[in-house]
């Protein structure tokens, strides 16, 4: 679904095709006008960072994905599970809408997706979650002190509502053991976060 632009003869600015592709990875504009270029196989690359973000197929739930991330933020779109970052989460979701946004014109090409990406990446790589002072271990979302426990004994949580509300309303599993997480079995409190990151529940 991506590089068919790499067809383009030299100075072109399209090609003219039969339309061909996985479904929600083709662009409208591809589907309607059977032209091809640069643009579309951006859009196809916006659709994988989405499902990469979110942990989504291209059509789930009765919901297209690219209508599912409009109008929420990374905060609550990212696949929690993975761990993501969230100032690499934002940009990554940045980078999908504007490499799928209509209208087409306002885009950003592959290679400024590209340099952006890397440039989040590089960002937190030279400044990662847990150094100039922060405790050892954080939210996995927020990165603030884990103050809660679940009732497979893991802790990877804030109390916020961001942060545990938001989890909780996703039904996601703890991503250390994939026990389900149920709201009548949370301990929270600041002692949390000065214990290991399991500590077994009593039996």
């Amino acid at each position: 679904d991506v590089g068919l632009a790499r067809a383009l003869p030299e100075g072109g600015t399209h090609i003219t095709t039969q339309v061909s592709g996985t479904p929600g990875f083709i662009d409208q504009y591809y589907q309607t006008t059977h032209h091809f270029d640069a643009s579309c196989d951006g859009f196809s690359f916006g659709v994988v960072l989405l499902m990469l973000l979110t942990g989504r197929q291209t059509h789930e739930g009765g919901e297209i994905l690219n209508e599912f991330c409009m109008g929420r933020g990374a905060d609550v779109l990212r696949d929690f599970s993975c761990g993501w970052p969230l100032s690499v989460a934002e940009e990554v979701l940045s980078v999908a809408q504007k490499l799928i946004m209509i209208p087409r014109r306002d885009r950003i090409t592959i290679p400024e997706a590209r340099r952006r990406l890397e440039a989040a990446a590089a960002a937190h790589a030279a400044n990662p979650p847990g150094q100039g002072g922060a405790v050892e271990r954080e939210c996995i979302i927020c990165w603030a002190p884990p103050t809660v426990r679940f009732g497979c004994g893991h802790s990877f949580l804030c109390a916020a509502d961001a942060c545990l509300g938001a989890w909780l309303a996703e039904h996601k599993p703890c991503p250390h053991c994939g026990a389900a997480v149920e709201q009548g079995q949370i301990e929270q409190g600041a002692h949390v976060a000065q214990q290991d990151t399991f500590v077994a529940p009593p039996r």
